[in-house]
């Protein structure tokens, strides 16, 4: 598979996917955590009951920015690929055809989601970006897919010959 092509945009939709599900997990075992120190008399006088108690808020709020911040950078790095590679003009068609069903997927993905977001099982209450992302996700990357296919295919010099 060649680096730079719309193919990689399904990747960044697996692996955002899967970083929404997996990300709050560790939250809510730092929240049980607490709850378990503030109930236990030993250790709720202690300095770890408040530490573990203000760190779960610094942990959302850190957690959430790193996830903007990778969506971000795999974007970059899926546009800045495309910019050195060259492809022949020929599949243009073929990578809108993939860009179209890239985004299909991203909808289904982009509705799981919102679904597991909104059931209550685990709450994503701390994660305002990360679920904006989320949503908004096949919005992004038709933007991101439209640009690809541009830069992929406006190089002038194919291969060192002229198209």
């Amino acid at each position: 598979m060649q680096k730079g092509s719309i193919l990689d945009l399904a990747f960044i939709v697996v692996l955002l996917f899967t970083i929404f599900l997996s990300v709050p997990l560790f939250t809510n075992m730092l929240g049980k955590i607490a709850t378990e120190t503030a109930s236990n008399t030993q250790l709720n006088e202690t300095r770890f009951s408040q530490n573990i108690t203000g760190l779960k808020g610094t942990v959302e709020g850190v957690i959430d920015a790193s996830f903007v911040l990778l969506s971000g950078a795999l974007i970059l790095i899926v546009l800045t690929t495309s910019a050195v590679v060259f492809s022949s003009p020929i599949f243009f068609f073929m990578g809108l055809l993939l860009m179209f069903i890239v985004i299909v997927f991203s909808m289904g993905i982009s509705n799981a989601s919102e679904t597991i977001a909104s059931s209550g099982t685990i709450s994503y209450a701390g994660y305002p970006l990360a679920q904006s992302i989320m949503t908004n996700l096949p919005l992004i990357l038709s933007i991101t897919g439209f640009v690809l296919i541009i830069i992929f295919f406006s190089k002038r010099k194919q291969g060192g010959y002229d198209v």
